[in-house]
């Protein structure tokens, strides 16, 4: 019998493998990704929580993930993982794959989209070791969508990954327990040989975007900053790193690079892009908004470093 089982489930990965191909076009994973996330983004009462992005450590995501079976399912899905550094910024795309199987009566191969969003460094420092097995080198739950969020009152960072998928039609167990996140550095180290590509660069900035959703109302923030004379500027920067030291000092670790700023903003004559900046504007405007959170906006340490931030921003 069970000789039967592996042999049905290996036909079952033949089958994953054949729809799926061996490896995709990374431009084409790029893009997949990337419109992936916007879709799922396109509908509030749906998406995945921004403040859910903020708090993320990194992101997986596996666009059109196979998934077959008879007797045994398999699963499998080419992807990418994008992580933050220590400094809090979302570093370019590796690529990845997502493999897998559970037992069970399953019949039928169907596509869907699988978003797992990392929220502790511990998983994601595991996860680029290069072999992860989700459910078991890291709790893995399945995450709240839009208004589930705010009246939810166990998910918040309890999990160390919250999962998500978009299904293209019925699959029958269809969990990730067990499947294994592989990295892919040879096909990572020869995709940014020449470069890092626009396709990359626009996957990230849908990230960052996306962490910003909701967070500050677009008419709070500038497109471009208020432009200030140079030695306005650097004057404003050095109160606004002061500042920011001193608010360091009273947070925990977790909040700490939570609320860090741009690593240019400490360079001198440093010039950090708007992007960056509106994530770590829209960080303060959570803790502005937020009625858990008032005993941290109440710190002077807090109030000078918001004031200065919005000041060097032009806002």
């Amino acid at each position: 019998m069970f000789h039967c089982k592996k042999i049905v489930g290996i036909l079952g990965l033949l089958v994953v493998l054949s729809a799926s191909g061996v490896w995709g076009s990374e431009q084409d994973i790029l893009r997949d990704s990337r419109l992936t996330l916007q879709e799922i983004m396109k509908i509030p009462a749906k998406s995945i929580p921004a403040s859910l992005f903020q708090k993320a450590e990194g992101m997986a995501i596996f666009p059109a993930m196979v998934k077959g079976g008879f007797i045994v399912g398999v699963q499998r899905g080419e992807g990418v993982l994008v992580v933050k550094n220590k400094e809090g910024v979302w570093e370019n795309p590796r690529f990845a794959s997502l493999t897998g199987g559970s037992l069970g009566f399953q019949a039928g191969v169907q596509r869907a989209d699988v978003v797992l969003v990392f929220c502790s460094r511990r998983s994601v420092e595991a996860a680029l070791e290069g072999r992860f097995t989700v459910g078991a080198d890291a709790t893995v739950t399945a995450g709240p969508v839009g208004r589930q969020a705010t009246a939810a009152t166990d998910w918040k960072l309890k999990s160390e990954i919250y999962s998500y998928s978009r299904s293209r039609g019925i699959f029958l167990g269809a969990a990730i327990d067990g499947s294994v996140l592989e990295i892919h550095s040879d096909v990572t180290n020869a995709f940014y040989q020449n470069g890092v590509p626009d396709e990359a660069k626009a996957l990230v900035d849908t990230i960052v975007a996306s962490a910003g959703a909701n967070a500050v109302p677009p008419s709070e923030v500038s497109a471009e900053p208020v432009p200030l004379t140079p030695n306005d500027k650097e004057s404003v920067r050095l109160k606004l790193v002061e500042a920011n030291a001193q608010l360091q000092e009273i947070l925990e670790e977790q909040w700490k690079v939570w609320l860090a700023l741009p690593a240019e903003v400490y360079e001198p004559e440093g010039k950090p892009s708007v992007t960056a900046l509106q994530f770590v504007w829209s960080r303060f405007e959570t803790v502005m908004t937020d009625p858990k959170y008032q005993a941290l906006r109440e710190r002077e340490e807090f109030i000078q470093t918001r004031e200065l931030l919005k000041t060097y921003m032009g806002l």
